[in-house]
């Protein structure tokens, strides 16, 4: 399984300066705005198995949720995701509003997928590749 939700989380900190990010699904007042990342490896692409039938490539979904109290501030860091998982190569499958959540708090779900494949390699970290599907 090739697992890249801690590089995705820190990929979307960094691009979201003030946005608390997290993968909890437990937030509180004082978190918002937030973002939260829920990550799902769908399975593995069998044309890229090897001789030991080890995977090199794997779809992900990815889907995040963006909380704030203002509605204007819940869209625009929706839509600096959208922007951003699109520079990684991620396809945009459904960007929404769900209203009715809460009557102050604003939240707007997307969901991304991509197939992810092994980079390079070395004694400390591998690097992966993602490709838009």
């Amino acid at each position: 399984m090739i697992d890249i939700e801690n590089k995705i989380v820190d990929i979307l900190d960094n691009a979201l300066p003030g946005v608390y990010v997290t993968t909890s699904y437990r937030l509180v007042e004082k978190d918002f705005p937030a973002l939260q990342v829920h990550y799902t490896y769908t399975g593995d692409l069998s044309k890229t198995f090897d001789n030991q039938l080890d995977p090199h490539h794997g779809r992900v979904m990815v889907q995040t949720d963006a909380y704030s109290l203002d509605r204007d501030e819940a869209k625009r860091i929706n839509a600096a995701v959208v922007d951003q998982m699109h520079q990684e190569k991620f396809t945009c499958t459904e960007s929404r509003e769900l209203s009715g959540f809460y009557n102050d708090l604003f939240r707007f779900t997307s969901r991304f997928t991509a197939i992810v494949g092994e980079g390079e390699t070395d004694e400390e970290t591998t690097t992966y590749r993602m490709y838009r599907r």
